[in-house]
């Protein structure tokens, strides 16, 4: 953890893909964010959770530590083809109902979980689909092809969880293309998303699938993106609005301190140091920075001035 404030954000993915690319880049971009803004910072693996309902309450537990302070924000990634309702997306609900804004939220995730699932969504709000029919209770794909024959050639059979992957490049992509995809990613809810896109004779897009737990090695590469960094920006921008750094926390008291008493002569600097280093757990949260206490023992004539610290912490946060 990088501070002890009061804004949290979490990172909860699945053990099994932890140690891939996007997963690995998030975890860079969120930890470099969070020590930016001194916001609190955990990493969690989703089999690590217990989930608890003690006295009517939600509650819960994480390798055995019981946990009293819940994360405002849980950035989640888990693997969309091996999702399951009764453990990975009960984890997300108890998140959501204990009060954490989760992204991408489990509704959302389970759009699109199964494709048909996300066609059935879609359907409805005029996007533009490729006519699709699905079976269900056999498995029998001479049969399957007979009652697509309707459907009429070139056909595309495909399951409707997991992905194939491809080959990432540059490629223009119409103002069409551009609003269906923001249009598709609204209807679903979702926050992190990647849009699949076909494009039709006539140069225009439908869409093809939609995916929660998308991979970006290819956008980094081809497009020189950083989407990890953009995903961490976007999870900080959801912590709630007003929130106070530690830095911001010893300028609101010693801000507050200056507006209810003229300034006055002290006791020697060192003094003051000691009386403020055991009224304030903010100075003292992060042993390896001594910016604030430096700031007290080297006030002009030794002299403990409220103006002279506020001045200087204004100018610490301006630089």
């Amino acid at each position: 953890m990088c501070s002890s404030v009061a804004a949290k954000l979490w990172f909860l993915t699945d053990r099994r893909i932890r140690e891939d690319y996007p997963q690995k880049e998030i975890l860079r971009a969120l930890k470099a964010k969070c020590c930016e803004e001194e916001l609190d910072f955990r990493a969690v693996v989703m089999d690590e959770v217990v989930l608890t309902i003690e006295q009517g309450n939600l509650g819960l537990r994480i390798n055995g530590e019981l946990i009293s302070a819940y994360p405002q924000v849980v950035v989640v990634r888990v693997p969309t083809p091996w999702v399951q309702s009764d453990s990975d997306i009960t984890v997300l609900r108890h998140l959501e109902k204990m009060g954490c804004r989760l992204m991408n939220r489990p509704q959302a995730i389970l759009n699109c979980v199964n494709k048909f699932w996300t066609f059935q969504e879609l359907a409805g709000h005029g996007v533009p689909l490729p006519d699709t029919f699905s079976y269900g209770g056999h498995e029998n794909f001479a049969k399957m092809i007979d009652e697509a024959e309707v459907l009429e050639f070139p056909m595309v059979v495909k399951n409707t969880r997991g992905h194939r992957g491809g080959v990432g490049m540059m490629c223009s992509l119409s103002e069409q293309g551009k609003q269906l995809a923001i249009q598709v990613s609204n209807i679903l809810g979702m926050d992190v998303c990647g849009i699949d896109l076909l494009m039709k004779d006539d140069g225009s897009f439908c869409v093809c699938e939609a995916n929660a737990n998308v991979g970006f090695i290819a956008f980094d590469k081809a497009c020189n993106l950083d989407v990890a960094g953009i995903i961490a920006d976007y999870a900080a921008s959801l912590l709630p609005a007003g929130r106070l750094t530690r830095r911001m926390s010893l300028l609101s008291v010693v801000s507050t301190a200056s507006e209810t008493s003229e300034p006055e002569l002290g006791p020697p600097a060192s003094t003051a140091v000691d009386n403020m280093s055991a009224s304030s757990s903010s100075v003292d949260s992060d042993p390896e920075s001594t910016t604030e206490r430096e700031l007290l023992t080297k006030l002009p004539g030794g002299l403990f001035n409220m103006n002279q610290l506020l001045a200087n912490e204004i100018k610490l946060l301006v630089e």
